[in-house]
Formats: structure tokens, C-alpha cells, sequence
């Protein structure tokens, strides 16, 4: 095969090249473009234009200080504080200089590490005591100024006990202290220059308890920015910078010059002796207060790189040949320990042997790095973490920062999704092997009602035709405990009458412990209108967690009583009348601490082994109860066990008798795909005096109806199973029903007991809903009512 030619081999060569040089040219814009930080157009000294016109104050010359010690091309936006907001949200700026926190900025603005922090300052008459910590202004009255942060700062505390007078004229507040209507002028130290001059008169002090850290906000989420600012921040806090422009325009306050009316008392009045005493007292005093402003100035250095370091929410460490030279609180706390105890630790002390060559690889290299690790706390318990280190000098030697954030609340969180998760999947299967489940469940019921109802009164074989029953029922219970949480546990709730719902649930979770349960209903309970087997799992798992707490044996008491709740008393729900259910036991009782989490899902004070759960029980309680609209608490003291008591609204109406099978006139069509249940139905009702027929699927239903109404013998109701494999399910055959005769009246039934079908029946055309597996008393009920409506 011949070479292509020489001349097109450089032709591709060239395009390409040029492609790979227009992408690298694009990168590099996209990585030149500056930051656009906004600062405020007037606010000395922070940020205001020099006689000169030029943008300056603290915040533009420690950004440009920023700019040069991080690499970073930053653009100053000069603009009003409403204007720079808006163009913030807008996305037309990427930060904004000098934003102190509030929750409501939370939500959309990211924040760096405080670049400035100021006191709160108090001016008052000098012949008024100064005003030094909030608890001084409770009773008094102060004046602000409205706009400024002081004022907002003093109505979001409600002035700290004092009354608050605003003013819109900083000139007439500043008289009316000075006249003595107002006790003090509250401002912002340094920004107080612009409105308090010396010939006002009047003295100051710092008020120790109100600090207001500045910092530079970004766009939430905006991880990139925000990291390269910090980065910056903290070059320019190590090596000087910081310390010299924050003396240059926020620098500390010198006290007041010595006055000549000060000295009077001691100026020469009868000779040059007393002169040379005066002049040496007026020296002493001078030499004092020089000695004064330097220790205030180291004082203000010292707080204010403590304030910076402290104040940053994850931990900061300072380390050199290994070693920890400096750290901040949050660092401490993180691994157990008193700041004091970190300086001069080696830093391969806290971390767990496996990880520490992959810190000592992070702290060889010249660049920055970020790992995870495992950190070893003071008590040698373990913490997942995650490092970001930079190198810089301290002392003309290498060292470096190095910021740690504790991953375990990440950790918890992925832990947390990969069990719901699991717990999803648990049910879509449980939902499948409910349905099939509770299908052969239904036919076993049934047939062994119609089994009881032949028997004569006193016969041998009732009472274990009712055990047969009871654990037929109870069997369905493990199919629904694990729909209630995993899928939620919709209901389908009809009346019900508690004692029935109490004497179910108590005996089963007894069965087989040596704990004795004492059964109390009040016999003028109102009726609960619940889905009766979703109350009795809720009741049972109460019953089960105090049936745990005596592993010796003991007694459970549950009580239920007929109880009003008026306004704004016991538990959270609106006033009116409710059945309160007390489960009581002797227990060792709850430990106050344990209390606040006692429903949280995965918690349980259950030491490991047998009786060790997945922490589920109690939060399936809570759940199932608050979806019937009603509430539980819990109250307990250690040594004196434990009492939860659940509250369920009152039903007006009362539980209604089964009526007599006589009401429906015309024939019954059964459809379902069990041929047991169909056929058990069938058996059940004829035996009662119905007409039936059963059909296996949706189409030959149809049929069948079509045909008997065609004959003069149509049919009056029709008890449809809404899930049916290869054919039309019940909503499927209503339809075809309803196209025959749209006055058809039929009933939903479906082992699926959270079925939207079956929580909403009648959206879905039909007149009642039977979760399977349903009583003969239940089935004959419902035929009865569906059947007599007009």
C-alpha cells in the first residue's frame, strides 16, 4: 500500500498541533480570569476611595496582598452593599469583602476564615461610669445609629437588656448622650472615627462580649474559590501582612492625652521645687501610657490571631521538623485534647499506624495535598479525617498548615444510605411474598371459619380451630413489619374496637417469656378508626421492648382510657378526645440522656447479643402511630422503669355488628387466581345463602357478566382481586364491567395492603376494599353493606 504524501502527513501534523495549542489557550483564559470581589463604595476604614480616587481601605489592600502571596488575578467591584448583594445573586460577582455570618446568608454564601473582627464600642459622658460588657446595659439606654452593624447587631440580641433608640442623624445621637437623654452610643470600633470627633467630649470603652468577625463570601458550593482565598489568607497571615495592615487601618486605640486641666492639682504653685516634682510626675505619666498602648496593642495582636484560628470550623495545625508547633480549639477537640497538650507533639501520634506513612508522604511533598486518613484520638479511639496541607516558613525554616475536617458525620451519612437502600430493596421483595403470602393465608382463614361456624357449642375441636386461626393471622404479621417501615406502611383503616386490638397484639408478643401481662380497658371506649393490624404491630413492639427490658421476668401493664386533651396540653396534637393506650413496666428504666433519641432509627440501648435489634421497633411505632394522626411519649426515671403512652383520635361512630347476609338480592361474582381463595369464597357464601360464581381472571369475568346480565340474571356485586398474573387485574375488570352496566357496585381485594387501590378505593370506582387475609365475620360485613347501598 503506497505512503500517503509527505505534504499531507504535515498538513494533519499542523491541524492538530493547532487544535492542541487553541485548547491550551482556552484553559489558560478560563484559568486567568480574576476574581470579582465586591467591596462597599463608603465604609473607612474598610473600603472607601483615598482623596486620590482610588478604591482603598483594609479590605482592598489585603486583597491585593492576597492576589500577590496566592497567584490570584482579583478584580475590587466598588458598589453600595444592596448593589453588590444583587450582582452577587446575579452571578456577575464572585464574593463579597466584609460579610459577617447570619443564618439567613448560610443558605446561599459560603464563607472564608474571618480576615478582620472588631469590638463593639461605647461612647458616654465622662462623668458616666463606662459600659464594658453586655451585662452592664440591662436597664440602660443606648442610641444607634440605624444602617450600621452595630444596630443590627443590638436589635438581633433586643439591645441586651437595654432600651434601643435608633437614629438616622449620627450628630443627634451624639448630642443626646452628651446632653444625658441616652446612657451610651453604641458603634463598631474603628468605624467610629467617621462620627465621633475628640471635642464631642465624651470617653469610650470596648465592650468585651460583642466581637464582629468580617470574612469573604462565595457562592454556596463554590469549594474551588473559597479554598483558593483561605489559601491566600493564611499566606499573608504567617508571614506579616495581615498583622501590618490590620495596625495600619484598624489598629489599636491609644489612649487619651494627658491634659493640661488634668495636671493642675500638681502644677508649681509656691517655687521651682515643686516645679521639678510636677515635671517628673508628668514624665512618669507619659512613660506609663506608652507602656500601656504597646501592652494593648500586643493584647489586640494576640486575641486577634487566636480569634482568626479559633473562630474556623475545622481544625487548624501549625507543624515543623513533625512536630506541632500551634493549633486551633476545634483541631483539639477533634482528637481529644487541650490545646496546650498538641504544642510539641509529634503529628504521628495521632495518626493510627496504617496511616502514617501516607502522612509522612503528604508532608514530603513540596505541593499541596489532600488525603484521608485515620486519626487516633487522646483515649485511642479512631476518627476517619481528611488533610489539606501547604507548605510555608516559620522562622526561615520549612513548616506547614495543615487543615483536618472530621469525616465521621460523611461516613454515618453513606453508612445511612447504604441500609435504606437495603431496606428498599427488603421491600419491594416483602411486597411480592406479602401478596402470594397472604393469598393462601385468606383461603386457610376462611375455610376454618366455615369450619367453626358447623361446629356445635362446646365442641373439642373449636378452641384449636381458634388457635389454628389466631396463628394463621399472626403469621401475616411478619410480611407487614417489614412493609410498615421499609415501604412506609400505608393503611387500610375501618372502625375498630381497641380491646380487640389490645387483646390480639399483648398475648403474641408475650408468647414464650416469663413476663406476665395484665390487660385494663375501660369499658365506655369510643371506637378507633386505624388499620387494625398496623396498631396491634405498634402495640406488640411496645409490648416486646418492655417484655426486654426484665430479662428476670416481671409484669407489663397496659391500660387504655377514654382521655380529653385540651389546648396547649400533653403531647403535640390538636385538642379533643382520644384514646390513651399506657404500656407500663418495671424495668431498670431509660437514661436521661437516651431519652431525646429513644425513637431515632438504628439507636437502641440494647447491649450486643441476643436481645441486640437493628434499632427499629420503637421508630416503627412512632411512625405507624403519628400516620394514624395520633402521638406517643415516653416517660421514664432509671430504677423506676418505663411508660409509653400512645394517643389515637376518637372515633365518633361505633364499631358496626356484622349484618345479616341477607341484604344483597342478586348474585355475586368472585374474581381471583387463587383457586383457593376464589373457590374458599365461593364455598363460604353459598353456604350463607348467596348466589356465586367465581371466575379465574379478569376477561372470563367479563364474559360471564355480560352473559348473565344478556340471560335476565345479571349480577349485583362483584368482589374483584386487583392483581392478577397474565390477565386483567380488578381495576382492569371494572372497567369492562362498568361498560356493561355502569351501576355495578364492587368490592377491591388484593394482598397488597399498601396498594394505592386499596388506601383509596373509592377514587378507583370501587364501594370497599378486603386486605387478605380477611375474616369470615369481616367478608360478610362488607358483602352486607356493599351490597345493601342504594
Amino acid at each position: 500500500m503506497p505512503s500517503p504524501p509527505l505534504s499531507s502527513v504535515a498538513a494533519i501534523f499542523f491541524r492538530r498541533l493547532a487544535g492542541a495549542i487553541a485548547v491550551a489557550l482556552a484553559t489558560a483564559t478560563a484559568a486567568a480570569e480574576p476574581l470579582r470581589i465586591g467591596v462597599e463604595v463608603a465604609d473607612e476604614p474598610l473600603s472607601f476611595r483615598d482623596g486620590a480616587g482610588r478604591i482603598t481601605g483594609f479590605a482592598p489592600e489585603l486583597l491585593r496582598a492576597m492576589a500577590a502571596a496566592g497567584g490570584l488575578e482579583i478584580e475590587l467591584v466598588e458598589n453600595h452593599w444592596s448593589g453588590n448583594l444583587r450582582a452577587f445573586h446575579a452571578g456577575t460577582i464572585d464574593g463579597l469583602a466584609n460579610v459577617a455570618i447570619t443564618p439567613e446568608r448560610r443558605a446561599a454564601m459560603d464563607f472564608t476564615i474571618s480576615h478582620a473582627y472588631v469590638h463593639g464600642i461605647i461612647y458616654v459622658r465622662k462623668d458616666r461610669p463606662t459600659l464594658a460588657r453586655t451585662a452592664d446595659l440591662r436597664g440602660r439606654s443606648l442610641a444607634a445609629i440605624t444602617g450600621t452593624l452595630a444596630y443590627a447587631n443590638a436589635v438581633a440580641n433586643g439591645g441586651w437588656g437595654a432600651t434601643v433608640t435608633a437614629f438616622d442623624d449620627p450628630r443627634t445621637a451624639i448630642e443626646a448622650v452628651r446632653r444625658g437623654e441616652i446612657d451610651g452610643l453604641l458603634l463598631t470600633y474603628a468605624m467610629d472615627r467617621k462620627y465621633v470627633k475628640p471635642e464631642d467630649g465624651l470617653k469610650h470603652e470596648f465592650v468585651d462580649d460583642i466581637l464582629h468577625h468580617f470574612r469573604i463570601a462565595v457562592r454556596k458550593g463554590d469549594s474551588r474559590t473559597l479554598e483558593r482565598l483561605n489559601d491566600a489568607l493564611a499566606t499573608v497571615r504567617y508571614d506579616g501582612t495581615f498583622d501590618r495592615l490590620y495596625r495600619k487601618w484598624l489598629g489599636p486605640i491609644e489612649p487619651h492625652p494627658i491634659r493640661l486641666a488634668d495636671l493642675k492639682p500638681y502644677l508649681p504653685k509656691i517655687g521651682a521645687g515643686l516645679a521639678v516634682v510636677v515635671a517628673i510626675i508628668w514624665w512618669q505619666r507619659r512613660l506609663l501610657a506608652r507602656l500601656s498602648a504597646q501592652a494593648e496593642a500586643l493584647r489586640d495582636s494576640e486575641e486577634r490571631y487566636r480569634g482568626l484560628i479559633d473562630s474556623a470550623f475545622e481544625g487548624w495545625m501549625l507543624h515543623q521538623r513533625e512536630k506541632i508547633v500551634s493549633a486551633n480549639a476545634s483541631f483539639a477537640a477533634m482528637f481529644g485534647y487541650e490545646v496546650p497538650e498538641l504544642v510539641g507533639l509529634p503529628v504521628g501520634e495521632l495518626v493510627a499506624p496504617e496511616s502514617r506513612d501516607h502522612l509522612f508522604a503528604a508532608t514530603a511533598a513540596a505541593r499541596e495535598v489532600q488525603r484521608e486518613l485515620v486519626g487516633l484520638r487522646k483515649d485511642g479511639t479512631r476518627v476517619p479525617v481528611e488533610i489539606s496541607g501547604k507548605s510555608c516558613k516559620l522562622n526561615g525554616e520549612p513548616a506547614r498548615i495543615v487543615a483536618v475536617r472530621d469525616l465521621t458525620a460523611r461516613r454515618q451519612a453513606e453508612n445511612d444510605r447504604l441500609v435504606l437502600s437495603k431496606l428498599e430493596s427488603t421491600g419491594l421483595l416483602a411486597g411480592g411474598i406479602a401478596h402470594d403470602f397472604n393469598n393462601l393465608i385468606a383461603g386457610v382463614v376462611l375455610n376454618l371459619d366455615m369450619a367453626r361456624s358447623t361446629q356445635p357449642e362446646g365442641s373439642e375441636s373449636l378452641p384449636f380451630m381458634q388457635a389454628a386461626k389466631q396463628g394463621a393471622m399472626a403469621a401475616t404479621q411478619l410480611t407487614h413489619q417489614l412493609i410498615a417501615f421499609a415501604r412506609g406502611g400505608a393503611s387500610v383503616r375501618r372502625l375498630t374496637a381497641v380491646a380487640d386490638v389490645v387483646r390480639d397484639a399483648v398475648p403474641l408478643a408475650l408468647s414464650g417469656s416469663n413476663v406476665r401481662g395484665e390487660i385494663d380497658v375501660a369499658g365506655d371506649l369510643p371506637a378507633i378508626r386505624v388499620d387494625p393490624g398496623q396498631i396491634a404491630r405498634a402495640i406488640g413492639n411496645l409490648v416486646l421492648n418492655s417484655r426486654e427490658a426484665m430479662p428476670g421476668g416481671g409484669v407489663v401493664r397496659i391500660e387504655a382510657r377514654r382521655v380529653h386533651l385540651p389546648q396547649a396540653e400533653g403531647p403535640a396534637l390538636p385538642p379533643g378526645e382520644y384514646v390513651c393506650i399506657a404500656v407500663r413496666d418495671g424495668g431498670p428504666g431509660i437514661e436521661p440522656q437516651a431519652l431525646p433519641k429513644i425513637f431515632d432509627p438504628y439507636f437502641s440501648t440494647k447491649e450486643r447479643g441476643s436481645q441486640k435489634g437493628m434499632g427499629l421497633g420503637l421508630t416503627i411505632v412512632h411512625t405507624i402511630i403519628g400516620r394514624h394522626g395520633g402521638a406517643v411519649t415516653v416517660h421514664s426515671e432509671v430504677g423506676t422503669g418505663a411508660a409509653f403512652m400512645v394517643y389515637l383520635p376518637a372515633a365518633e361512630a361505633e364499631v358496626p355488628a356484622a349484618p345479616s347476609p341477607t341484604a344483597v338480592k342478586r348474585p355475586i361474582l368472585i374474581m381471583d387466581d387463587e383457586a383457593q381463595v376464589r373457590e374458599g369464597m365461593c364455598r363460604v357464601l353459598t353456604k350463607l345463602g348467596y348466589v356465586v360464581e367465581g371466575a379465574p381472571e379478569g376477561e372470563s369475568a367479563v364474559a360471564r357478566f355480560n352473559a348473565a346480565k344478556a340471560a335476565g340474571q345479571p349480577f349485583g356485586l362483584a368482589i374483584l382481586d386487583l392483581t392478577v398474573r397474565g390477565g386483567w387485574g380488578g381495576q382492569e375488570t371494572l372497567r369492562g364491567l362498568q361498560a356493561i352496566d355502569p351501576g355495578i357496585r364492587a368490592i377491591a381485594m388484593s394482598g397488597y395492603v399498601d396498594s394505592e387501590v386499596m388506601r383509596d378505593f373509592a377514587r378507583h370506582g370501587f364501594r370497599a376494599a378486603l386486605a387478605k387475609p380477611f375474616e369470615l365475620d369481616e367478608l360478610v360485613r362488607v358483602v352486607a353493606r356493599v351490597g345493601g347501598e342504594p
